[in-house]
């Protein structure tokens, strides 16, 4: 609970910032306080609170109270306004979270409950804990055991489960288990449906969520699957069996594996030592510690031969051959030469190796060099390579004292062997919206695709919101900007 509140307080420093979707900007007073105004400058909400969050669902989150030293919420009681500013939910609990379609989930004296849009508590502040899974039921969690009410605070089951996973084609998975003096605990698994009946018997070792009307289980260290009646439909006879992908499983029986239908017949034999899942029509085998490659028919279409293999990306498989990579086409075919130290799968054209010291750079599928085999890590982001080097040892000085560390340079390859940003920066986020954000000696801005710098790196903060809106700090001063770097926020 601790961690996720201190997610939610992380949140909200970002996301009560801007409130563009609504029109509405907050503002600060000479005071401290905070409140909104509307596109005009007008105030619409005035600055009486100590915090709050965005609008979710018409409302939003408003605190009173104690700040800690980043101005986030430490010691108070929160509430919720609407749109018009009004107090629609007094300012009365210990901790709220947003509204979702029509509710929010709200604590006091350590007790969670729910709330509707008049503040009513349809669901009592008596649980430990609240999970909403539909429009219609709650989980609650009271002194480590689970049950179901609606939303108007009705017992749907007892209180008595060990756990309640979410629900999944109208069921949901249950678990009991029990601790005798001097034996292993016990522990079941069973299902219930919407109405709280327990439709499949909580005997099973270990059970997964129905797919396609169909869920594996496990019974005495065997497993197969059984249907939504709970009828055994795949015999409970395997030592291991993967879930259904393209209507066929892996099953492994006596540590020999192979492939079984929907049907539960065996449609490639169990003779196998190793199999992997099916990648562009082909599955990767190992027989006598010798891999290859096999078709849905079982044919053998590329020989057990090679010493490791990865799955088909790209049209291309990664193969090992004494201890160094190549890559494959479909026909098994060698297009790369095997001398590389590690390979990663292709994509979009471009594959990832590295060199003997395990330097990395990227190639296209003619085996040419894109970026040079030179760099610690390489990152794609898009049609781009964000890469990253050591340029010498550094003396850190942080709160756990003095220690040694690399110095990484950051750059930004694109797919034409261009070096748009030089490896010159101290960090590079990925790209979101073909805009990245920059760090230099400790200041942030912002970078495109084609290497153009967008917002200057002059900030000792900078976070990414909506509509291109930045929320930036500057001298000590939190403030929103645009993309043209003007501020739009007092």
């Amino acid at each position: 609970m601790k961690y996720s509140k201190l997610l939610f307080i992380a949140w909200l420093l970002i996301g009560s910032l801007f409130v563009h979707s609504q029109n509405l900007l907050p503002f600060k007073n000479s005071e401290g306080k905070y409140g909104f105004k509307d596109s005009s400058g007008t105030v619409v909400v005035a600055p009486i609170y100590d915090y709050f969050s965005y609008f979710s669902d018409g409302l939003a989150i408003v605190f009173v109270g104690q700040t800690n030293y980043n101005e986030l919420p430490s010691k108070g009681r929160y509430g919720f306004i609407n749109k018009k500013g009004q107090e629609v939910v007094k300012i009365y609990y210990d901790y709220a979270y947003d509204f979702e379609r029509g509710y929010a989930l709200v604590e006091i004296y350590g007790k969670t409950g729910l709330i509707n849009k008049e503040g009513k508590e349809v669901v009592a502040c008596n649980y430990d804990r609240i999970f909403r899974i539909n429009d219609s039921l709650i989980i609650v969690r009271i002194k480590g055991k689970y049950g179901l009410t609606n939303y108007s605070g009705e017992k749907i089951t007892e209180i008595k489960y060990d756990d309640i996973e979410d629900f999944k084609n109208g069921l949901a998975i249950v678990k009991v288990s029990d601790q005798q003096q001097n034996k292993p605990r016990s522990v079941k698994y069973g299902y219930i449906n919407q109405k709280g009946k327990e439709v499949i018997p909580l005997k099973y070792d270990k059970a997964y969520d129905f797919i396609n009307k169909k869920a594996k289980i496990c019974l005495k260290d065997k497993w197969g699957y059984i249907d939504n009646n709970g009828k055994e439909v795949i015999p409970i006879i395997y030592d291991r069996i993967h879930s259904f992908i393209d209507g066929i499983a892996i099953v492994e029986l006596n540590n020999k594996k192979g492939y079984i239908n929907e049907n539960g017949d065996v449609i490639i034999p169990l003779i196998y030592d190793g199999i992997g899942e099916f990648r562009e029509g082909l599955a990767k085998v190992e027989l006598n510690h010798k891999w290859g490659f096999i078709n849905k028919d079982g044919k053998e279409t590329i020989p057990i031969i090679y010493d490791y293999c990865e799955d088909f990306s790209d049209g291309f498989a990664a193969v090992r051959i004494k201890k160094k990579w190549g890559f494959i086409n479909n026909k098994g075919v060698e297009i790369i030469p095997a001398k590389y130290f590690r390979v990663y799968d292709f994509e979009n054209g471009f594959a990832i190796v590295a060199n003997r010291k395990y330097l990395k750079g990227v190639i296209n599928k003619e085996n040419k060099i894109i970026v040079p085999l030179k760099y610690k890590e390489i990152y794609r982001t898009e049609n781009l390579f964000r890469v990253k080097r050591y340029v010498k040892w550094a003396v850190i000085n942080d709160l756990f004292g003095y220690y040694r560390d690399r110095k990484w340079k950051w750059g930004v390859y694109n797919d034409k062997k261009e070096k748009i940003v030089e490896v010159n920066y101290d960090w590079i986020s990925s790209y979101d919206n073909g805009i990245a954000i920059i760090k230099l000696n400790d200041k942030y801005g912002t970078v495109n695709k084609e290497g153009k710098i967008i917002i200057p790196m002059i900030y000792s903060d900078i976070h990414s919101f909506r509509d291109d809106y930045w929320w930036v700090k500057l001298n000590g001063e939190s403030f929103i900007i645009n993309q043209n770097n003007e501020r739009i926020e007092d």
